[in-house]
């Protein structure tokens, strides 16, 4: 959250801001009703192991970021 403020200009920062809580918030309750239908059909523990697996690609997407080749490069 503070880099996304750190990298938006002041001008955008409410916008911004306001985008981010309403897709996080909006998409809540539907990977909540995803995963328990998942759950249902195709056992807990595959679909824990999936939601798992999908939270670390996303987490090692991260490294892949700009923001980190600049940190590198300087």
């Amino acid at each position: 959250m503070s880099l996304r403020q750190e990298v938006t200009p002041g001008h955008l920062l409410g916008r911004v801001t306001a985008a981010f809580w309403t897709t996080h918030y909006s998409l809540g309750p539907l990977g909540a009703a995803a995963v328990t239908a998942g759950a249902a059909g195709f056992g807990v523990a595959r679909v824990c192991l999936a939601v798992g697996a999908g939270v670390v690609c996303v987490a090692l997407s991260g490294t892949l970021t700009g923001i980190v080749r600049a940190e590198e490069s300087a």
